[in-house]
């Protein structure tokens, strides 16, 4: 499987802003991997991701799941800033997480067709809760729980996240209840978001 490089490109924005501009190449160095520039536009190897990972989360002193969140979390104003467009400016977290799974999977379907996509589903139980089920052989829930984490600081929203159900325990799927409290809420409808 290919991942999208605008998660590398901000995988290597988090450790120049955290780290220091001259930490990546050592980041590159302790995974094995050569040098190397991450087009946000291209695709590369999940396991040069998780060789990332595990390298970025060693140099902080972090568990890779711990620090999956975190780099979900920093993601988010990169990925708001490339995907800004479609997002429409009455939304909030819970009407963008919705609609996340629509977007991703129309950016991957051009650039990448024969991708395996996560399969995500958003139901919305409230004004201000939804649940979503998460399936993906990758098991990138932490980071999907930090992008999510990410989105109510922009909105100045106060965001908690109950796990059910977790693929890192053995469970076939992830299922979160994310509930978002404050700033100014949408009336968009509460439906089903489609993988």
């Amino acid at each position: 499987m290919g991942m999208h490089g605008i998660i590398f490109a901000e995988l290597e924005k988090y450790v120049d802003t955290t780290l220091g501009p001259t930490i990546w190449p050592d980041i590159l160095r302790s995974a094995g991997l050569p040098p190397k520039i991450y087009m946000p536009v291209s695709t590369y190897p999940d396991a040069e991701f998780e060789l990332l990972l595990q390298a970025t989360a060693q140099k902080e002193g972090t568990d890779v799941l711990d620090f999956m969140s975190t780099l979900g979390e920093a993601t988010v104003p990169g990925l708001l800033s490339v995907y800004g467009a479609m997002i429409d400016p009455t939304w909030r977290t819970l009407e963008v997480v919705e609609q996340a799974g629509n977007v991703m999977h129309s950016v991957v379907k051009i650039h990448e067709p024969l991708a395996k996509r996560p399969e995500i589903v958003c139901v919305r139980t409230s004004l201000t809760a939804l649940t979503l089920t998460y399936h993906s052989e990758r098991q990138m829930c932490r980071f999907a729980m930090g992008i999510v984490r990410g989105l109510g600081r922009r909105f100045a929203e106060r965001i908690t996240i109950e796990e059910d159900t977790c693929m890192l325990l053995g469970d076939p799927r992830c299922t979160m209840r994310i509930t978002a409290v404050g700033g100014r809420r949408s009336s968009t409808s509460m439906q089903a978001v489609k993988p």
